[in-house]
């Protein structure tokens, strides 16, 4: 492989993970004054006009596998965003990155309900490592764990569902087309949903409509640009370890803003975060085939 171009990969994966970083705080703030299913309609609705935009004629090869296989992977990834957010408005920014960084723990086992590809022991190892670390992350002093918190975790689940379904569904399909299809579900749900379960938001200030607009344009159209190429040039292992870092990242930037972490909830945080690593890469190089 290029050297060069290898590099340019693992700067475009690291960039598109510290902008995801960001989007922790800023739909935190965003939901503030705009409801959450708005503020996901919004955010994918303008990264499916950049990404038809990027797309072009391509969009004439739109057929029936690619438009259904793109629904399933959005339905999925709609519930997720959609409990994640929900989760978000309960708790922290950093504490909420955290958490989801149990769906790479989980995705093995949803993969071994769907496709009968059984957990290897790295994969238990990580299960019961991150299970310990959302345990001191999550649980308050009587055992008790708090409604966002359980949510949050509980949206990981529809996370790893998506990747199980991604994997299946992108196979010999055009990956641009497939995921916007994907972004016009998420839309396209988010907007059918608001008579039922959203207000139309009022006074909003105009900072936060540009809070959606970054979103949108730099946090999902482009970060979905940078990751296609960073992973099209990027080795397999390389990629799983660049990942995780959004969490670690999301949890910084929150920190740097005024959000306040306990040593216990430090030390859970570390052992999902080592929990992500255990799950994705074999010690002496190899890597999980969940």
């Amino acid at each position: 492989m290029d050297i060069q171009k290898k590099r340019k990969g693992v700067a475009a994966l690291l960039a598109a993970t510290l902008l995801w970083a960001t989007t922790f705080v800023m739909m935190k703030s965003a939901m503030e004054e705009v409801p959450t299913l708005w503020v996901i309609a919004l955010r994918f609705a303008g990264a499916a006009v950049m990404l038809a935009a990027v797309a072009g004629k391509r969009l004439k090869k739109l057929d029936k596998g690619t438009v259904t296989g793109g629904a399933k992977m959005g339905v999925f990834l709609f519930l997720a965003y959609w409990l994640q957010n929900i989760g978000l408005t309960m708790i922290e920014p950093g504490k909420n990155a955290f958490l989801l960084t149990g769906y790479t723990v989980l995705t093995p086992f949803v993969a071994w309900a769907w496709n009968k590809t059984r957990p290897d022991r790295f994969n238990l190892i990580a299960a019961a490592m991150c299970f310990c670390g959302m345990g001191l992350a999550s649980f308050g002093s009587d055992l008790s764990i708090g409604k966002g918190e359980l949510i949050t975790i509980s949206s990981g689940f529809f996370y790893a569902l998506h990747i199980v379904c991604s994997g299946r569904e992108t196979q010999g399909r055009d990956t641009l087309l497939i995921s916007f299809m994907q972004m016009v579900t998420i839309a396209a749900l988010s907007f059918a949903l608001m008579p039922i379960f959203s207000e139309f938001p009022r006074d909003v200030r105009p900072s936060t409509w540009l809070n959606i607009a970054y979103l949108s344009v730099i946090c999902t159209g482009l970060c979905f640009l940078l990751q296609v190429y960073g992973q099209k040039y990027t080795p397999p292992m390389e990629v799983s370890i660049i990942l995780p870092f959004e969490s670690v990242f999301g949890a910084l930037f929150s920190i740097a803003l005024g959000e306040t972490v306990t040593a216990r909830e430090g030390i859970g945080y570390c052992l999902m975060f080592f929990a992500a690593l255990v799950s994705e890469v074999r010690p002496g190089g190899g890597k999980t085939e969940g």
